[in-house]
Formats: structure tokens, sequence, C-alpha cells
């Protein structure tokens, strides 16, 4: 008797230790694919902060009156909306190769680019048509593009630290999403 319950103890303590290596192992894979996503996104989070720049400097220079309304829509246009369009597009590119634990971050991210973009869409519009009611609409959509900006970091940094990963600054990174303060209501 005493030797069949040592042998069910042994059993026991080796399935735990399987069920342990097991864990461990699946926290490493975890762990693995956190880093290689932000590896592979860094370059999409590096431009969103030189397109969030450009755009800060952009909506200064139009409070100040140094660009006229018509310039600030020919920028929008020409610069800010190809570069958030490409940003949208390559973040959506690497989607199938996201693991799933990072899905929902990953598409809070296209979720604020594509808003961003509705956004500067609006801000074009308003400027087009003279119609500058249309900058409440753009507001709206950078207020919410800034929460989904917010909720990507939020997931990146609870996923970070679960995994015992440091960020690094992406919190820094995402600011695009300012309002126009010399249209805002």
């Amino acid at each position: 008797m005493k030797r069949k319950g040592v042998v069910l103890a042994l059993v026991v303590l080796c399935v735990l230790g399987l069920l342990a290596a097991v864990g461990s192992g699946e926290r490493a894979r975890k762990t693995r694919n956190l880093e290689d996503y932000l590896k592979s996104m860094m370059p999409v989070i590096d431009e969103t902060e030189k397109l969030a720049a450009t755009w800060d400097e952009l909506r200064q220079q139009s409070a100040a009156g140094r660009i006229s309304d018509l310039e600030f829509g020919a920028r929008v246009l020409n610069d800010l909306m190809p570069r958030t369009r490409d940003l949208a597009e390559r973040a959506e590119a690497l989607s199938a190769d996201v693991a799933p634990e990072l899905r929902d971050a990953h598409e809070e991210l296209i979720n604020a680019l594509n808003l961003n973009l509705q956004a500067f869409s609006e801000v074009v519009a308003a400027v087009d048509t003279g119609d500058y009611s249309r900058i409440t609409s753009a507001n709206r959509l950078l207020s919410d593009a800034r929460a989904a900006e917010r909720r990507y970091v939020q997931k990146l940094d609870e996923l970070a630290a679960e995994y015992g990963i440091k960020l690094g600054g992406v919190n820094s990174h995402f600011n695009l999403a300012q309002p126009l303060p010399i249209f805002a209501d």
C-alpha cells in the first residue's frame, strides 16, 4: 500500500513538473511573440511619431496664421493622408502574422490609424467646402483615435508587464490625434 502511495506521489510530481515546463514554454513563446511583434511594428510606430510631429507643426502654423486654410488642407491631403494610409496598410499587412494574444492590441492600432485618416479627410472636406462645422466631426474622430491609441498602448503595457518586457518608450510615440485648436468648438 505504501508503495502505491509513493508511486502515486511520484506520478503527481511528474505531472506537475510537466505542467510547469509546458507553462514555462508557453510563457517563453508569448514573450518571444511580443518581442517579435514590437520589432516588426517599430518602423510603423516610429513613422507614426514623425507623422505626429508633422501634424503638430502644421496645426501650429495654421493657428499662428503662417499658412492659409487652403495650404493647410493641401498639406493634409498631399502629405499626411498618404503617409497615414501607408501606415494603416502596413499595419494591416502584418495582421495575418500577429500572434493571437496580440491581435486585440494590433486591431486598436489599425483602428487608430484609420480614425486619423477619416479625421484628415474631414479636415480636407472642411477646407474644400468652407464648412468648418466639419472640423467638429474631425475633432471627434481625432478624440476617438486618441482613445484607440491609449487602448493599444495599455494592452501592450499589460502584455509587457505579464511577460516581463520593458517597452522602452512606446507610450511616447502616440500623440498623432491632437485636435485642431484653431477650429475647435
